[in-house]
């Protein structure tokens, strides 16, 4: 037979998992940027992950409470961790304790797959911004070029237009 714990047991873990709680509101931004593997955007008394579609409260009464626009769903930061984990109750107690204790907890996959969709994202993003760049640099004014033969066909003037019309 297992015995049943005593009284004080019981309050003690349930001092603990209160103290793991409040951390957890209180640490709400730190763990939402390991949860998300990214920086939240400020919004109010919020932080936006995900292209905005999840708002964490990081101040005020609701402070540690979260909410997903996509999915329609919310919850503490325990649900939090349990969604971006997929740790069931237990799990999340057990990464809270980790975080509490210093020993960082992994980052989710989750998260490493955003963070990984993010810089894919910046990357793409300098990379486009690089080309528009050197096809600005490569770029002359009209005069002279097939672009002021094809205006000329058209019985359109090429000095009429101004020197931001380029052609490359």
């Amino acid at each position: 037979m297992i015995p049943f714990p005593d009284k004080g047991h019981i309050q003690d873990i349930s001092a603990d998992l209160e103290a793991l709680r409040q951390l957890a509101k209180d640490e709400a931004p730190s763990i939402g940027q390991i949860l998300f593997g990214e920086h939240g955007k400020k919004e109010g008394n919020s932080l936006r992950f995900e292209d905005r579609k999840v708002s964490l409260v990081i101040q005020g009464e609701k402070r540690g409470i979260y909410y997903d626009y996509v999915s329609c769903e919310g919850g503490d930061m325990f649900m939090l961790i349990g969604r971006q984990t997929g740790a069931d109750f237990h799990g999340q107690v057990d990464w809270m304790r980790k975080y509490r204790g210093g020993a960082m907890p992994q980052m989710p996959a989750r998260a490493r797959q955003n963070q990984i969709d993010n810089d894919a994202t910046r990357a793409a993003e300098i990379k486009k911004l690089r080309d528009v760049e050197a096809l600005i640099r490569a770029s002359v004014p009209i005069a002279g070029t097939p672009a002021e033969t094809y205006l000329q066909s058209r019985n359109i003037e090429a000095k009429d237009w101004p020197d931001c019309v380029r052609f490359n």
